[in-house]
């Protein structure tokens, strides 16, 4: 079969190593032992606007809710704003800030309250082509504070080194499936670093217009390495727009 390769060499061979660890990262954790895990179902909306700025430069806004509890609780809800720089025909660059509130609920004392966070990103962004295969590796430094005011260790950040790899199928114009996986790992933490969430994704993206399209998505979202792991079984909506 003759292949159409739309990245140079030094692209693609810098690529496949990255995705070649990141698939061996993979392996390993999928046959890690975990503590018993709860399960629970989710909901997760978001709707995702972007802008060209100048030339390779783009502005984005993705606003997301979800919901937990077998999808009866209102969770968390952030607004994730930012740039995107296109480095390379097959790199992209792109620096973001998240303002995220998330509700817990104390049966103890029954009360609830809402715990800001404020998260910083920078992430690389690969991409491979075979024809209508388009293949997506992600890798993210991403650092947290939360309860700023309100909380002892408020100004002390959390570190995560997130990596995602995307295989998405262009079936046609308007519909293109893919499946993606992603890995944390939390890095600088006072107890040790190690890995403690992995992501599993299947959905598809429905172009309505040039400008316009539609995602639907299942996700299993498992946790471990962390006091009362769960297994979250999530239903994802989204929609986004690209302005002229």
């Amino acid at each position: 079969m003759n292949y159409k390769y739309k990245n140079n060499v030094s692209g693609s061979y810098f690529f496949n190593i990255l995705t070649g660890s990141f698939l061996f990262l993979f392996i390993i954790l999928s046959f890690q032992q975990v503590k018993a895990q709860q399960n629970d179902a989710g909901l997760w909306a978001n709707i995702y606007l972007e802008k060209k700025l100048v030339k390779h430069l783009n502005a984005h806004l993705n606003q997301q809710y979800r919901w937990n509890n077998n999808i009866s609780t209102y969770h968390l809800g952030y607004a994730d704003m930012g740039l995107t720089y296109k480095v390379a025909k097959f790199m992209n660059a792109t620096l973001d800030y998240v303002f995220m509130e998330r509700r817990y609920i104390s049966n103890k004392y029954n009360s609830e309250y809402f715990s800001a966070r404020h998260q910083f990103y920078f992430d690389l962004t690969f991409k491979y082509d075979i024809n209508n295969l388009k293949i997506h590796y992600r890798s993210m430094v991403q650092a947290q504070i939360k309860d700023v005011y309100s909380s002892e260790a408020g100004k002390v950040p959390s570190y995560y080194f997130r990596n995602k790899l995307t295989l998405q199928y262009n079936l046609s114009r308007r519909l293109k499936p893919y499946l993606a996986c992603e890995i944390y790992y939390n890095f600088l933490h006072p107890s040790g670093n190690e890995f403690d969430r992995t992501r599993y994704f299947g959905g598809i993206f429905y172009a309505l217009s040039l400008q316009n399209e539609l995602e639907f998505y299942y996700l299993i979202q498992r946790n471990y390495n962390v006091k009362d792991p769960t297994n979250d079984y999530v239903i994802g909506l989204g929609f986004s727009h690209i302005f002229k």
